[in-house]
């Protein structure tokens, strides 16, 4: 075989010994280093990865926040405060990145800083800091619709990455035989 044959093999099992070993790391939580043992160290670098993620991190972003504005909609019409909703919305969300802007939020919110700004200032998205901006009597309505969009988002992007993900995994497919071939013939 040529020198670029044995290059390509060479090569070929790097890259998913490369992509097991991360997986293996963060998201299986165990590694050959103890300074990744700590399982609050893992799980906040797995949800940070996968709040920054191109396509799986809008899903866990509209997850968040749908899931967080249809909390704050029903919390507002029964009458609970803001700050308790925020302690509630934290508890739920499974997301260390969410959890980290929920609780700045809170703490800006028993601060005395306006939920419309505090949205700002954590990051929030413009809906969500428009139905926050808007009155007492409407903003409950405003968040319905917020988690509303949100799922409609969330529904969508999800139906797309399935009927996607067999062409996808025929073009990889297709690309190892490829690999292969060049391998043996070049």
């Amino acid at each position: 075989p040529s020198e670029g044959a044995i290059r390509v093999l060479l090569v070929l099992p790097v890259v998913p010994l490369a992509i097991f070993t991360m997986i293996w790391c963060v998201f299986l939580r165990r590694t050959i280093h103890p300074f990744f043992r700590r399982e609050r160290l893992t799980r906040m670098l797995r949800d940070a990865m996968l709040w920054r993620a191109p396509v799986v991190g809008a899903l866990i972003r509209w997850r968040c926040w749908a899931e967080f504005s249809e909390l704050l909609s029903n919390g507002i019409t029964a009458g609970t405060p803001l700050p308790d909703l925020a302690d509630a919305a934290i508890q739920l969300s499974e997301n260390r990145s969410a959890q980290r802007r929920l609780r700045a939020w809170r703490e800006k919110l028993n601060a005395g800083v306006p939920p419309a700004r505090a949205a700002h200032e954590c990051g929030f998205p413009q809906l969500l800091r428009q139905a926050f901006g808007s009155s007492c009597a409407t903003m409950p309505a405003s968040l319905r619709l917020g988690s509303r969009y949100y799922r409609s988002r969330l529904l969508r992007r999800r139906q797309v990455i399935r009927a996607l993900s067999i062409p996808a995994s025929v073009l990889v497919v297709g690309l190892a035989v490829l690999l292969v071939a060049l391998a043996l013939y070049i």
